[in-house]
């Protein structure tokens, strides 16, 4: 890359000769990802001037979804400033690149495992997205006119059906219930599982981080919600659980989450809340609903991509939420469980889910909606139930003329309940009398 230029001038510079300056790349999802002149850019595997790579070092084979992957090498980019121009070499040097198998800051470890995704129809429209930046200003604009500070921007992401913002559960200290989990099981931790408890807290009063928690980091997070095997306090669980709902808030949790797509450990626990204690089924949730304050966990939370339990039963992350979901809504035996329970069925009605899923959990709502709702939580139970009708119109109207529940009982207490009634009414009334 350097046309010579490093190895006639690099001993009279640092001391040391050169032989030359190689392009090194990442090649992840049948890309090739390197250092341009608008930050990380690519281009098709061996598409620069270079030609051939010398060496190609394989590291392993990434679990990140590729959107995932897309949305934090375009968070990369920076502003133009000068037309970028592929890497050449025009002198007598050799040509030199080196180039790896898989994008090292998501790699597994373990070269021998297999891919956990196959690239889609439209990856390449996907990756042509990562390279859209702002057009720099025009020559000659007004000199007056004040120069505006060039912000990056990510490719749009409609995670979000609605503009509506989710229900999270903001007010948890994350660092306070580590430190008390610490004081508690600390003697009864080795001290490598010592040292995975500092970084966790690490990562929790840092910005980013996640890069630093791996599969250890999980295990012994399960270790803590199981309870150490009976050797913890019952609060150890609770407050594991506080310090999940507080790194479900940082925008890099999603990496952490991928660490655990070989075995669910996290989801398996949550798909046992029906044997779980009522404190933990209410902190459960407010996990979940913490979980969909950003797009990536969000659908992290709605995968439907299949997985086995350790008895063999098949399960997937959206089977366990609704799960979750609808179990908490439904148990009476604890009314601020139920609240959370339609303050997470509200958060996912913001996405365009699936019919089977508008339509179990409308069940779970009407059903609920047969006992007295406090008026706050009805607001939010008709809404969900408008906007599953616009994914299942003529099966959710249906329920409701079959499990009855009368909405009349809620009208004249707020104008936009009143507004939702006569709108689910109307549906209602367009089914066809078969009696």
């Amino acid at each position: 890359m350097s046309k010579g230029m490093a190895r006639a001038f690099s001993a009279m510079i640092i001391g040391k000769e050169l032989p030359g300056i190689w392009h090194t790349a990442v090649i992840a999802y049948d890309r090739e990802y390197f250092f341009g002149g608008m930050g990380v850019v690519s281009c098709p595997v061996g598409a620069t001037n270079l030609g051939e790579p010398d060496q190609i070092l394989p590291l392993g084979r990434t679990q990140v979804p590729y959107s995932l992957f897309l949305e934090y090498i375009s968070s990369l980019t920076l502003p133009p400033e000068q037309p970028e121009k592929p890497p050449t070499s025009s002198s007598p040097e050799p040509k030199k690149e080196t180039s790896v198998s898989s994008e090292s800051s998501s790699s597994s470890e373990n070269p021998e495992q297999p891919h956990k995704r196959q690239i889609t129809p439209d990856s390449a429209s996907m990756a042509e997205a990562e390279q859209q930046t702002p057009a720099p200003a025009a020559e000659g604009a007004g000199e007056e006119e004040e120069e505006k500070e060039y912000v990056p921007t990510l490719p749009a992401r409609r995670s979000y059906k609605y503009d509506d913002p989710p229900i999270i559960f903001r007010d948890v200290d994350g660092t306070a219930a580590l430190q008390k989990v610490e004081e508690m099981v600390v003697t009864l931790l080795n001290p490598q599982q010592q040292e995975y408890l500092k970084e966790l807290g690490t990562y929790l009063q840092s910005e980013a981080g996640a890069w630093a928690i791996g599969e250890e980091h999980i295990e012994l997070i399960v270790y803590l919600l199981s309870g150490g095997d009976g050797k913890f306090a019952p609060n150890v669980t609770l407050l594991t659980l506080e310090v999940l709902q507080a790194a479900a808030l940082k925008e890099d949790v999603v990496l952490i989450l991928h660490q655990d797509r070989k075995d669910h450990r996290l989801m398996s626990y949550i798909n046992r809340i029906e044997s779980l204690t009522l404190a933990e089924q209410e902190e459960i949730v407010k996990l979940l609903c913490n979980l969909c304050a950003g797009p990536s966990t969000f659908d992290w939370l709605l995968y439907i991509s299949e997985w086995a339990e350790a008895d063999g039963q098949g399960s997937s992350n959206s089977r366990v939420t609704v799960r979750a979901a609808v179990h908490t809504l439904l148990n009476e035996q604890l009314t601020t469980l139920q609240r959370n329970g339609i303050y997470l069925i509200y958060n996912l009605s913001l996405k365009e889910v699936f019919e089977d899923v508008a339509i179990e959990l409308s069940t779970a709502v009407l059903q609920y909606l047969h006992s007295d709702v406090p008026e706050d939580q009805a607001l939010l139970c008709l809404t969900v139930i408008s906007r599953f009708i616009a994914i299942s119109a003529t099966d959710v109207p249906a329920l409701i003329k079959m499990l009855g529940p009368d909405l009349g009982k809620y009208k004249g207490k707020n104008g936009n309940i009143d507004k939702l009634i006569e709108e689910i009414e109307t549906k209602v009334a367009k089914l066809p009398n078969f009696g």
